[in-house]
């Protein structure tokens, strides 16, 4: 759970970085991209949140956004390639650990 603050962390003040260049260059694609980053990020929260109260839907959730996550991985291993890597392996952690059978008995506690 600690890994996904951080991600809704990380997310967030990548977020907040994006609006400053959006309000720069204020660009029509940019500010819907911005918008889906804020969803994103709404998102991000709630299957937090849910997690942390132990509950089971919130695990589907969570990985599905990591699999949202995951997918512009590749590009940015062939432009930025420690940097996709070490998102790529914080992903990858983040759904084992979700997946993980310690994790289904947890929540269903």
């Amino acid at each position: 759970m600690g890994l996904m603050w951080a991600q809704f962390v990380g997310l967030v003040c990548l977020l907040v970085y994006f609006a400053v260049l959006v309000i720069r260059q204020t660009t029509s694609l940019g500010i819907y991209v911005l918008l889906f980053g804020a969803a994103l990020a709404v998102a991000f929260f709630i299957a937090t949140r849910m997690l942390q109260h132990r509950k089971v839907a919130g695990r589907g959730g969570a990985i599905a956004l990591q699999l949202l996550l995951l997918a512009p991985v590749y590009y940015m291993i062939v432009d930025r390639f420690w940097l996709g890597w070490a998102l790529g392996a914080v992903i990858v952690t983040v759904v084992a650990m979700l997946a993980a059978p310690a994790t289904g008995r947890a929540l269903m506690k």
